[in-house]
């Protein structure tokens, strides 16, 4: 069975540490280095905090090192490995990591290690489950990314219009489970499946009102497109969307925006 964890963050971050006076160096170019690396988990994120204080080194002090660049090439050499497997690096910044975590039968306790080229942090243990459907949000309070057929945004902030019942508005999420016929993890997904998907066994509420599914399939790898039917029967106003799949539902905070 395929495993799915969701968006995984990492935050690097070089620390100048200032000083009332300037240091001397010695002659021979002493100097130390500290780091500290952490993984911490919050809400569907996981985040990779590692802090590179490079404030004794000479060169650093002399301004002969751009720590922005320094950050840029530290980033790219982020590698992460989900129970010893390395997962598939969607995205990577100075400040965020999108990864995919790669396909395995194991299900409970696994541990989660980031590299770079200055070193490893520890092993953090995560629980690695079959499904951790998530619904990814728009950026615009609890509303989340959801569209009209037309691409242009549902929602009740400035800029999308809400969804009309009975018309058919878009979903985005990602934890769905297996497909079938399977999408391996990491691999390049060159067209959307056909009509009705390669998703299976999910459900969706608008406003409690079960919603019907028109399409449920993988169309870029880790990357779950939902169709579904918002409900005739909806009142005007903001509305829960819960996807659920495998028994687990996606965060309750989810809402779209509904007026006729």
């Amino acid at each position: 069975m395929k495993k799915r964890l969701l968006l995984a963050t990492c935050v690097v971050t070089l620390c100048y540490l200032a000083s009332t006076a300037a240091a001397s160096a010695h002659p021979l170019g002493n100097f130390t280095i500290n780091r500290f690396s952490r993984i911490e988990v919050a809400g569907h994120r996981l985040y990779v905090s590692y802090v590179l204080d490079m404030a004794e080194i000479p060169t650093f002090q002399a301004g002969h090192i751009d720590a922005r660049a320094y950050a840029n090439r530290l980033a790219r050499s982020v590698q992460l490995t989900v129970n010893g497997k390395p997962a598939f690096m969607g995205y990577i910044s100075p400040t965020q990591v999108n990864i995919e975590t790669p396909d395995d039968t194991a299900v409970g306790p696994v541990n989660v290690v980031v590299t770079t080229s200055n070193g490893s942090s520890g092993p953090m243990t995560l629980n690695l489950a079959g499904y951790a459907p998530g619904l990814f949000p728009s950026g615009q309070g609890n509303y989340i990314a959801a569209q009209h057929a037309d691409g242009s945004p549902v929602g009740g902030y400035t800029g999308s219009t809400p969804a009309k019942p009975g018309e058919v508005i878009i979903l985005w999420g990602t934890g769905f489970g297996p497909s079938s016929p399977a999408t391996p993890a990491g691999k390049v997904v060159t067209a959307a499946p056909a009509a009705p998907g390669n998703l299976t066994g999910i459900t969706v509420t608008i406003g409690g009102v079960p919603a019907t599914i028109q399409y449920a399939g993988i169309t870029i790898s880790g990357l779950a497109q939902i169709n579904v039917t918002v409900p005739s029967s909806l009142a005007n106003g903001d509305a829960p969307v819960v996807a659920t799949v495998g028994g687990v539902q996606t965060q309750a905070s989810a809402t779209t925006a509904v007026h006729n």
